[in-house]
């Protein structure tokens, strides 16, 4: 099969299993600098772009799963990422950070905007962003102009936030 699910291990690493046979291709990636774990991962043309708190962004090439290659360890504190249309964007320790993948070994940050808490999940849906997190509840922007983010809307839910999900017009938090 050519289709595989690339698993966060957390301190584990990473990991590759077919889905189609589970009990064929699983390939161990690596662990990686383990003082963090990686929370979140997302792949984009062979490119793979994982969180790891505190750690930053671990930025591997996936083309041979055999031999990846680590192209970099990216940045600041980044709790969840998500790839669309040439950039990444990701959450930090209190903030919402858009940033440009023409180079997808060395991201460069295009805006950085101050958020409410310490947003931790971000979904995409259209053209919308919505983060979610620790003492902030939820945030909404507009990223239809990814170097002109527009926030949208905040609505402050009490208590700590993982993640959101947005669905049928609904934002479910976790």
């Amino acid at each position: 099969s050519d289709s595989l699910i690339c698993i966060s291990g957390g301190y584990g690493g990473l990991f590759t299993v077919d889905p189609f046979d589970i009990s064929r291709h699983v390939n161990h990636l690596g662990e990686f600098n383990q003082s963090q774990p990686v929370d979140n991962i997302t792949v984009m043309d062979s490119i793979l772009y994982a969180s790891k708190g505190t750690d930053g962004m671990l930025i591997m090439n996936v083309s041979q799963l055999e031999r990846p290659q680590i192209l970099n360890f990216y940045g600041t504190t980044i709790r969840d990422l998500k790839v669309e249309g040439g950039y990444v964007l990701y959450t930090g320790y209190n903030s919402f950070i858009v940033a440009d993948l023409t180079n997808p070994a060395e991201p460069d940050n295009i805006v950085w905007l101050e958020s409410e808490g310490r947003p931790r999940g971000v979904c995409i849906e259209g053209s919308f962003a919505y983060t979610s997190g620790d003492e902030g509840g939820l945030t909404i922007y507009n990223i239809e102009d990814p170097e002109e983010i527009i926030e949208t809307g905040h609505v402050y839910i009490a208590d700590d936030h993982n993640d959101v999900v947005v669905d049928d017009d609904f934002a479910y938090l976790a």
